[in-house]
């Protein structure tokens, strides 16, 4: 798993465990009811993603079933994906169909594999009898699409085309919103021994993740955010200053749903759908009587209607109600943040790699 699928995951159980007590946690917009959760190979394999989402979601909540999906295809192959029956998928049909209809809204945050393989399974069934599926993925330039989406194109498409309301995240509305390392360095604070409260154990094990992540923010998505330009959107200021700052990609698909004020008013998009070139097509909808059931429209989040801090603030609360006092974020150099060992590892390994080169030449 990506970090930021568990702090969506850890996120996500804080608000049910506050749902089970009839309490509200950051001010949530909405109550949620888990039924279950689904693993589909990503950027890990299946064998890795399962026991980790598993793992995780029982140190918080052991009542809380978590099933196995699409395992990693080639992704000239992601249609034979899609048509494996699979643990997850056959959950994601039992679940729909045995609760009554426009009732259950499916989250997605990886590669729409198991949703297009219950949508089959079911022959079509499913996709009638929700209540809407918010998506984690898409990218509103035109050079490229987002890794959820290109994972399984065929998976993709096939979701975007079913009749069933679809809130679609795409690339450029998550970057609206960073988290500093300032920030992180505290949230991992609740991982000490010396703290008074912790968070889950697990998230603990491999919270150094986050720094890294940082890296990976800074080498891949701050220069193609400079080449594309924001679309729709403002970007961060942590991306625009060029900071050291994460994306929480996943936890803003979570806010969609328990915040949704914090994005409205939304934006029409007709004729959404992967090309044959892998590039995500869209048009603007302006019109009034935009029917979101209709194969390939979606909505997705406009701009952010309050400042960054007040979002960060949210994501804040989210992750430590559960299991501590909210974080204060303490005014360190950002040269005393752990993510520094990380770039320097990532040079370090780059010079090497100049070197052996140079050498064999």
């Amino acid at each position: 798993l990506d970090i930021d699928d568990d702090l969506a995951l850890i996120a996500a159980l804080a608000i049910h465990n506050a749902t089970q007590r009839h309490a509200t946690i950051s001010n949530s917009e909405a109550q949620i009811e888990i039924l279950g959760i689904t693993a589909v190979a990503g950027n890990a394999p299946i064998r890795h993603a399962f026991p980790d989402a598993r793992e995780l979601t029982q140190s918080i909540n052991p009542n809380i079933p978590v099933h196995s999906g699409a395992s990693w295809f080639l992704p000239f192959l992601s249609h034979i994906r899609s048509r494996t029956p699979t643990d997850a998928a056959s959950f994601i049909v039992s679940e729909v169909m045995s609760h009554p209809p426009h009732t259950i809204t499916i989250l997605a945050l990886g590669p729409l594999s198991n949703i297009a393989s219950a949508i089959l399974m079911s022959g079509g069934a499913v996709a009638t009898r929700l209540k809407r599926i918010v998506i984690m993925g898409g990218d509103l330039s035109a050079n490229h699409i987002d890794f959820n989406f290109r994972m399984d194109t065929h998976a993709a498409n096939m979701v975007l085309q079913a009749p069933v309301p679809k809130l679609v995240v795409p690339i450029q509305s998550c970057a609206q919103v960073t988290l500093s390392q300032p920030f992180l360095t505290a949230l991992t604070a609740h991982c000490s021994a010396a703290s008074t409260t912790h968070l889950p154990p697990l998230f603990c094990s491999f919270s150094q993740r986050l720094f890294l992540q940082i890296v990976y923010t800074n080498i891949y998505f701050v220069p193609m955010f400079r080449a594309d330009g924001p679309i729709l959107y403002r970007l961060s200021d942590g991306l625009v200053n060029e900071s050291n700052v994460m994306v929480p990609w996943d936890i803003i698909a979570l806010l969609l749903i328990t915040h949704p004020k914090l994005f409205q008013p939304f934006v029409q998009l007709r004729d959404v759908h992967i090309t044959d070139n892998n590039r995500m097509n869209w048009e603007i909808d302006e019109s009034a009587n935009f029917d979101l059931t209709k194969s390939n429209n979606v909505l997705i989040p406009g701009n952010l209607t309050v400042p960054e801090s007040a979002v960060t603030d949210v994501i804040r609360d989210l992750l430590v109600s559960e299991y501590g006092r909210p974080i204060t974020t303490p005014n360190i150099p950002l040269w005393l943040a752990f993510g520094i060992f990380f770039e320097l590892g990532i040079a370090l390994f780059c010079i090497s790699l100049v070197w052996w080169f140079a050498r064999r030449r």
